[in-house]
């Protein structure tokens, strides 16, 4: 699945994450629990919600939260695996701590090609974030 395309914006990547990681997968997700792991207010949790459920990420009803569709739990687990590659990497080639690994990796994991993608993976197979800090959902 390519990543690199402007349906998907580095902002909506980190909402999927955060919206998975909190259960959004299997129960309705608040903003105000989003915008207490993102660190912003609760209108931008809500509206950046709403334009997630209109890109078909999901569904948001009011005073309940977002669910994620399968759409959305797909593209969410797709953006996971693809940290995870793109963390390896910079870990296994450049030698970098695991938290700069993690750091620099979520700065353009989503916009690495399929192809690129594929190839880390042949190499390194990797299965875990080598930050532990994003777990397989």
């Amino acid at each position: 699945m390519e990543m690199n395309n402007s349906a998907i914006s580095p902002r909506d990547a980190e909402y999927l994450l955060a919206i998975l990681r909190l259960g959004g997968d299997k129960k309705h997700v608040g903003p105000s629990e989003v915008s207490g792991v993102l660190g912003i207010s609760r209108v931008s949790s809500r509206e950046k919600m709403l334009v997630l459920a209109e890109k078909g990420m999901g569904k948001y009803v009011e005073r309940r939260g977002f669910l994620l569709s399968k759409e959305g739990v797909r593209v969410a687990k797709e953006i996971l695996f693809r940290h995870r590659v793109v963390e390896a990497f910079l870990r296994n080639t450049l030698d970098l701590s695991a938290v700069d690994a993690c750091r620099e990796a979520r700065r353009f994991d989503i916009f690495v090609s399929d192809f690129v993608i594929e190839k880390i993976v042949e190499r390194w197979k990797p299965v875990k974030c080598p930050c532990d800090n994003i777990r397989e959902a």
